[in-house]
């Protein structure tokens, strides 16, 4: 006999709220109570997740690292050696989801741990980018909107009674699956009865419980779905007539007596008719147990907001048996519309107003102090006054100065908050003003032992240690990557992610492969060229996708064009750099036609890249200069506002002023008074790509001689000057957070705008891995120390 659980143990163990009476709308209210929750990587725990969310003080987890689960990770490197990154051991952490925003006053925690707690909070159920503080006590004040919170424990085991949110909810979450009709394809395992209403019947299975038994389905399938390419297990839930749908979850169990699958990825669509689909979203899994028959293996796609659907679609990608219990499918009585996005800041390539401008430090004249030259200066004698002479009354919002000694009590005329940065012995002090100061003349009062190398004022959006943007590098030959398999909606939260922590740049690094002849771009004239398009994306149109979010969310995309020039021989390769550019046409033109307009494009990116040893070599300058510039005035006789990105790397190789004049002459204008070559430079600084993981301060310095040498050339031909930060390490795994930090540190101050490779494989915040994969979890938790340190720059 199956076991019928009451409405409340299902809200309890289900982690819906099935309203069956008044509404709490308006109302402050524990909006936990009946939340799903679960637990992050490498935890166990003992009882029920949903003990924690139930409002009864007397159940519990317990929950503890898992002693099996890896404290240590080994990679190796791109020369053959190992390297092993240890996880930091005891962390635990605990995600509890409220079903739609909620304007929360205060998070109590009850239960056993020692230490403090960490709390991040989501507005969107996957992007946990912001860092609300650490805590002592267990009740906590919050005073956000808040659609899920997640809390980080360093103390072993703990034990958690229950966690309450207290606030306001903005709508009321109901079950709209119970008794619904599905359907699913595929053979049906004898072990587990299922006539089609099983998974919708409110009947859960219970482990160890005999009598509920055929609660579990199971069925083996091989179905296709055109859009991946990838063949598994669909299943089709009609809800019987349009609903508001917010949210979808189910479990998957490992069989009885046979291997079924648990896939490390889902994806579910939506339609009003059956008949036309729409991306609802994706999960990766979520929670983990590797017991028989668990139902902690699970998968949770969810909204802040509603879509209108009647149909459910679930594509599991388990190309075999696939056995689950129930699918829980949520929304709202009434629409709950998406809300409203800020808009980041744009990147502005030099902001420091104070550029060449007269300068004084303790009554004394001091020109290197305002010359964007940071490898030399003055002594700054103990406490030290600097006097900048603008030149013009204009609006300044914050000033810092650059010292080779440890910097304090940075001060103003006006008041503002200060923030202090180190990195190979380059210490960096900023005083940022609440509002503009309107100003001819700059006092900045400070004490330094050292020298004083540099010294700003920003008109405009201060130059922070901060990444304002970031690369995608997609295959060209099909959804053959993490990020290439994205639906619609996951590139939106991507990019939501990246937007939450200030970033306003997108770049799709490749769109075109020249000598595999393949591209990500479905268009006309690659086509006609002999390029082949392979529709196995998460999606029908990634650019369009990555576009199409970005508006939503007032950044902006540079899509790339054509790569493969070999420029290590320029005399043996002149034919291959004519015919990239010739190719070239074909995908900037498919490019113009398809995505110039949208609101969000902002420009093309010439995706082959140099370096300073290549631009040395004999012919090395006007090897560069064709591709560049051939595909430039390409792009400008058909589309001449447009902008133009290029990304070449400082190897640190040869004469660093020959390097510096080699770039000037690849970027300059054809004609005095015309435009660069390319408008933006994002200059890669090649940090990621030492044979030790950390940094030596003699490999930061001899950067820095470079790089300031750069900026003046790329200045001086008319383009913009930005940083393309390498967050990843030799191991080709994610930048531990301290050479990161010192890598922006750095930055900083020469460019105002510093995008990094990658944003999928090493700089995420949206989740790219499921729960039980240590290195997603290694990535996951630098990214969390990142977002604590961006808090720290904006609060």
């Amino acid at each position: 006999m199956k076991k019928l659980l009451s409405a409340i143990l299902l809200t309890a163990i289900i982690g819906g709220i099935l309203m069956t009476g008044c509404s709490n709308t308006g109302k402050t209210v524990n909006a936990a109570l009946g939340a799903p929750c679960f637990t992050g990587s490498g935890c166990v725990y003992e009882g029920s997740l949903s003990a924690i969310t139930d409002g009864n003080e007397k159940t519990s987890a317990v929950i503890r690292p898992d002693p099996d689960y890896a404290s240590e990770l080994t990679f190796g490197d791109w020369y053959g050696n190992s390297h092993t990154e240890a996880l930091p051991a005891g962390r635990i952490a605990v995600t509890v989801d409220l079903g739609f925003i909620t304007a929360a006053e205060k998070i109590t925690v009850t239960g056993e741990y020692s230490g403090a707690v960490k709390v991040y909070l989501s507005d969107d159920g996957y992007n946990f980018t912001k860092y609300l503080g650490e805590f002592g006590e267990k009740t906590i004040p919050v005073n956000s909107d808040v659609k899920a919170v997640m809390l980080t424990f360093e103390s072993g085991e703990i034990t958690l009674s229950e966690i309450a949110v207290t606030g306001i909810r903005t709508a009321e979450k109901v079950l709209l699956s119970s008794g619904c009709s599905y359907e699913w394809e595929g053979t049906r395992m004898t072990a587990y009865s299922d006539a089609g209403t099983e998974l919708t019947d409110g009947i859960y299975f219970e482990k160890n419980d005999d009598e509920n038994t055929d609660a579990l389905s199971g069925r083996t399938s091989h179905e296709e779905d055109g859009l991946t390419g990838k063949y598994g297990n669909v299943i089709t839930v009609d809800l019987g007539s349009i609903k508001n749908v917010s949210e979808v979850s189910f479990g998957a169990y490992l069989a009885r007596g046979g291997k079924s699958l648990v896939p490390d990825r889902i994806d579910v669509r939506y339609s009003a008719d059956g008949e036309a689909w729409t991306d609802f979203g994706q999960s990766f899994l979520v929670s983990r147990s590797g017991a028989s028959e668990d139902c902690s293996n699970r998968y949770f796609v969810t909204r802040a907001y509603t879509v209108e659907a009647r149909y459910i679609r679930i594509f599991t990608y388990a190309d075999g048996l696939f056995c689950t219990d129930e699918i829980e499918i949520y929304g709202c009585k009434t629409a709950v519309a998406e809300p409203g996005y800020s808009r980041p800041a744009a990147v502005e390539s030099l902001t420091d107003t104070a550029a060449g401008c007269e300068a004084l430090i303790n009554g004394t004249p001091a020109s290197a102090l305002t010359d964007l030259i940071f490898t030399a200066g003055v002594p700054a004698g103990g406490s030290s006054t600097v006097k900048i002479n603008l030149g013009k009354t204009t609006g300044i919002t914050g000033v810092c100065v650059v010292c080779d000694g440890e910097i304090t009590g940075i001060s103003s005329a006006a008041e503002g908050k200060a923030l202090y940065t180190e990195a190979a012995g380059i210490y960096t002090a900023y005083l940022l003003f609440g509002e503009a100061v309107t100003a001819d003349e700059i006092e900045i009062s400070f004490n330094c032992s050292g020298n004083v190398l540099e010294a700003e004022a920003f008109s405009g959006a201060a130059q922070l240690p901060a990444v304002s943007g970031g690369f995608f590098q997609l295959p060209t030959n099909g959804g053959g990557n993490v990020a290439a398999q994205n639906s619609e909606y996951s590139w939106f939260l991507q990019l939501k992610g990246m937007h939450d922590l200030g970033m306003s740049v997108v770049v799709i690094q490749y769109s075109t492969h020249f000598i595999a002849k393949t591209t990500l771009i479905n268009g006309r004239h690659l086509a006609d060229a002999g390029y082949t398009y392979t529709a196995t994306y998460g999606c029908e149109d990634v650019c369009r996708a990555v576009l199409d979010a970005a508006a939503k969310l007032g950044m902006k995309v540079y899509i790339g064009t054509i790569h493969d020039a070999d420029f290590t021989d320029p005399a043996a390769n002149t034919a291959q750099y004519k015919a990239i550019v010739e190719d070239s046409k074909a995908s900037i033109n498919d490019i113009y036609e398809l995505y110039s307009s949208h609101p969000a494009f902002g420009g093309y990116y010439l995706s082959d890249e140099t370096c300073d040893h290549w631009l040395n070599l004999n012919g090395g300058v006007e090897a560069c200069r064709s591709v560049y510039e051939g595909q430039s005035e390409y792009i400008r006789s058909i589309d001449g506002d447009a902008s133009i990105m290029i990304a070449p790397a400082i190897w640190r190789s040869g004469d660093p002023a020959a390097g510096a004049d080699n770039l000037y002459e690849m970027l300059k204008p054809s004609e005095e008074g015309g435009k660069p070559v390319v408008d933006i430079v994002a200059v890669q600084d090649c940090l990621g790509r030492e044979l030790s993981l950390t940094v030596s301060d003699e490999a930061y310095s001899a950067w820095l001689e470079r790089c300031e040498l750069w900026a003046k050339a790329i200045r001086k031909a008319g383009a913009e000057f930005w940083h393309d930060a390498e967050v990843f390490e030799i191991t080709s795994t994610s930048k531990r957070f301290p050479e990161i930090k010192k890598s922006l540190a750095l930055q900083a101050p020469i460019s105002g705008g510093i995008i990094v490779f990658d944003i999928p494989h090493y700089f995420s915040p949206c989740p790219m891995t499921g729960i039980n994969d240590p290195y997603g979890d290694y990535k996951r938790r630098i990214m969390t120390e990142y977002i604590e340190y961006y808090s720290s720059l904006t609060e």
